[in-house]
């Protein structure tokens, strides 16, 4: 399973909020991060998955969220 797949199943749970979201958004950046590479995870889709779910908006909080926490 890739880091994409793990994240787009998170934004896929019922009980997902965009709280947790953030959280596995973040782990997300930190994977990259730590291994200096952005394409390990399809950014476009997760967050078109994001915007399936929510508005622009919620993609904007949880995009502030997971930078901040």
């Amino acid at each position: 399973m890739t880091a994409t797949d793990t994240i787009l199943q998170a934004i896929g749970r019922a009980k997902a909020t965009r709280e947790t979201i953030a959280l596995d958004y973040r782990r997300g950046l930190l994977f990259c991060s730590t291994r200096n590479d952005t394409t390990l995870v399809d950014w476009p889709a997760v967050n078109r998955a994001i915007l399936t779910k929510y508005s622009m908006a919620g993609l904007k909080y949880i995009k502030r969220e997971a930078w901040r926490v």
